[in-house]
């Protein structure tokens, strides 16, 4: 069901809850004997005590298959919203493994290459791709680099890579 058909069951719902209300409010008032105080009159409402019984829950019945209703569309509702996020999901997970893929290649690529070689390409790089390679390396193979990577680059890296020790439990 769709929203729209929400909106009609929402008005379909209300009104079969108020003529139970009023059907039993009648039955309540035709039983006593006396008004209460307020009440200066009241039509008598005279159904058969069977047929109103029934009639009430009749009513009863059909405000419960709205209200089911009801909730099926807001399951309904919850359920595309969660597919939604699945699919989001999903995509994310794919566009992750194919960046863990290309990264693992750029590992295995600088992990044969010399050190000197390597070292030349990381000056150029930014700081954070370094440390990622670096720290996805063998520690031999990235201690090789880092000796090797001009002043600056090595003094900045070597920083970063005892801070995010530090910060590590």
């Amino acid at each position: 069901m769709s929203t729209k058909q929400k909106s009609y069951l929402l008005p379909a719902l209300l009104c079969v809850s108020a003529v139970v209300f009023i059907m039993q409010t009648y039955r309540v008032l035709n039983s006593l004997d006396t008004l209460p105080p307020g009440y200066k009159t009241i039509t008598k409402v005279s159904f058969s005590s069977q047929s109103d019984d029934l009639q009430i829950r009749a009513l009863e019945l059909e405000k419960r298959e709205l209200q089911i209703k009801l909730a099926e569309i807001e399951m309904e509702d919850k359920l595309s919203v969660l597919k939604e996020a699945e699919n989001r999901i999903n995509d994310l997970l794919k566009k992750q493994e194919a960046i863990k893929q290309k990264n693992l290649s750029l590992i295995e690529l600088y992990s044969v290459m010399p050190p000197r070689d390597a070292a030349e390409i990381f000056n150029d790089l930014d700081t954070e791709t370094v440390l990622f390679l670096l720290k996805n390396l063998s520690p031999d193979k990235a201690s090789d680099i880092l000796m090797r990577l001009n002043a600056e680059k090595a003094r900045e890296v070597a920083r970063r890579i005892i801070e995010s020790q530090a910060t590590e439990p």
